[in-house]
């Protein structure tokens, strides 16, 4: 019995047409994330120590770049589609490697004088036990440098970063999931390139 079936149950509302790069949602994303790590963390980025600002350099300029790359695949499409493909490969690597950045700056910056990068390497332990416990957080990113990844564990949040740490995880996150939308925006291109194909 069909008499009572609700047909507006489920309403249609069909998408803007894309005229340009600025109308594909990715691309709105990825500028946006740009634009808020770049305008969060610039200020605080200049007074780092040497080498978590060399690391805040390289995630601006892939985050920055993105978008760009993204502009410049889309004017591609049509007549060099293989180089459009080949850009949004380009576009994802850089979404992965500004996750990388991203999370390397959250743990080695210095948001007070007292952060330290914790060790759990007893070694390392026993070379400090005699030395002043305050010691710069230079340092001690340097010492870190010679000890295995796996002995180096993430300094637990401080009293006060719960909205440091939570902006972070929405970035990676977010970086993450314009990723796979990258990977079905390449898909779509690659069977209008090649319809045959499908």
């Amino acid at each position: 019995n069909y008499n009572n079936y609700n047909y507006n149950m489920y309403t249609y509302i069909p998408r803007s047409p894309v005229k340009s790069f600025q109308d594909l949602e990715v691309y709105q994303k990825l500028e946006n994330i740009a634009v808020m790590v770049v305008k969060r963390l610039l200020p605080e980025s200049a007074n780092q120590h040497p080498r978590v600002q060399a690391i805040a350099e390289k995630l601006f300029d892939n985050l920055l770049a993105i978008p760009v790359i993204i502009a410049s695949a889309h004017s591609r499409r049509f007549g060099k589609q293989n180089e459009a493909i080949l850009k949004l490969d380009e576009a994802m690597l850089r979404c992965n490697v500004a996750v990388v950045y991203l999370e390397q700056y959250r743990d080695l910056r210095q948001t007070n004088s007292n952060d330290k990068i914790q060790m759990t390497n007893q070694t390392q332990n026993s070379k400090f036990k005699n030395a002043d416990t305050e010691r710069p957080n230079a340092d001690i990113i340097r010492d870190c440098e010679h000890v295995p990844a796996d002995n180096c564990v993430r300094p637990e949040p401080r009293e006060g970063q719960g909205a440091d740490v939570e902006f972070f995880e929405e970035q990676v996150k977010s970086l993450l999931f314009c990723r796979s939308k990258l990977l079905h925006l390449q898909m779509s291109w690659k069977k209008f390139a090649h319809p045959e194909a499908h």
